[in-house]
């Protein structure tokens, strides 16, 4: 029997819902960062490169590049696209597994030369350095870039 305690529960239920679909919609409209081992394992399956986004907790810039860079919509378009984006915190103790061995985000870094972030490292699923940019990179820059990478990649 339908009872006016069951009406408000469906309510609820369904603006809940309708809730949780609104909040993941605004979710994919922002860039997702992956785990150092997560971005290995899915770029090896799935043919595509990783973006690495090295960064400093003190860092102006990449901080800048964070409001005005990695939430543009073709910027995240292009990087889902291509890439699984990770971020490194070059002074980070934090460990991750690269290539099968766990270290830390800061001995990453260093092994990868980032230690003057921002830094923006393409790789390949192996681990393979293709290509890096050091400092603050503006939508329009990251935007071409991104452009460039698309029309090098084979079809």
């Amino acid at each position: 029997m339908f009872t006016f305690r069951t009406g408000i529960i469906l309510l609820i239920t369904l603006l809940l819902v309708e809730l949780n679909d609104v909040t993941a919609q605004g979710l994919s409209n922002e860039l997702q960062w992956y785990s150092m081992e997560m971005a290995q394992e899915k770029a090896k399956s799935e043919q595509k490169d990783i973006l690495i986004f090295a960064v400093a907790e003190w860092c102006v810039y990449c901080k800048k590049m964070d409001r005005n860079v990695f939430k543009e919509q073709e910027i995240i378009e292009a990087i889902n696209k291509y890439f699984y984006p990770v971020r490194i915190n070059i002074e980070s103790d934090k460990a991750i597994r690269f290539n099968g061995d766990i270290i830390t985000e800061a001995q990453f870094a260093e092994s990868y030369n980032l230690e003057v972030p921002p830094k923006t490292l393409f790789l390949t699923p192996g681990g393979n350095e293709m290509f890096s940019y050091k400092g603050f990179i503006s939508k329009e820059g990251y935007s071409h870039v991104l452009k460039l990478w698309s029309q090098s990649r084979p079809s």
